[in-house]
């Protein structure tokens, strides 16, 4: 998939008319999801990625029974992961926590839980415990997320005190100049070159 075509799946309709399942699986993986993520965060374009994960999470329920578990999972985690990270960033932390609260209520999508997270015996000891097997420990990939949805929590918290949060806001899309925007495009545009050489 070229960078030009990326970018229009992800600049227009064209994920909600539909995509192949080829397309689909190409957009999912290595170097276009990389693309895709740097593409949405370097231009701002929060509200975007937001339905971009939510159509992204349609479209991995929908081929369900023809991808491979594995994929099936790393592309729900993948769009559930964009989705918080651009709530994140557009600042709509009250969606942020509901959006959370009902991932973590609903879903047990897991990953090896990390030497940071065990114990002295070895044992992962994280409240995001999925399951332990002979060999490893698996945890929630919320785990991740603690620290932002923390943060975010701190932030409601100061905005219902009428606390300053002015300092605590992302910059928008509208906040970058027309030469700033095309900067990170050629950025984007030679990563994707450099990560396809």
């Amino acid at each position: 998939m070229t960078n030009d075509k990326i970018f229009d799946i992800i600049n227009s309709k064209a994920l909600e008319k539909g995509i192949s399942f080829e397309q689909y699986c190409e957009l999912c993986s290595y170097p276009a999801w990389n693309i895709v993520l740097q593409a949405f965060n370097s231009l701002r374009k929060y509200e975007k990625g937001i339905d971009f994960g939510f159509i992204l999470l349609s479209y991995t329920e929908s081929y369900k029974d023809i991808l491979k578990q594995n994929h099936y999972y790393r592309n729900k985690r993948s769009a559930f992961c964009l989705i918080l990270i651009m709530l994140d960033k557009a600042d709509m932390w009250e969606e942020y926590l509901s959006a959370w609260t009902q991932i973590w209520e609903n879903t047990k999508i897991r990953e090896y839980c990390s030497a940071h997270c065990k114990n002295a015996n070895g044992k992962c000891s994280s409240e995001y415990l999925i399951c332990q097997d002979e060999r490893s420990d698996y945890i929630h990939f919320l785990s991740g997320f603690e620290y932002r949805k923390r943060v975010i929590e701190r932030k409601i918290r100061r905005q219902k005190n009428n606390k300053k949060i002015g300092n605590m806001l992302h910059d928008t899309e509208f906040d970058l100049t027309k030469n700033e925007r095309m900067e990170r495009i050629d950025r984007i545009n030679h990563i994707f070159k450099t990560n396809i050489a």
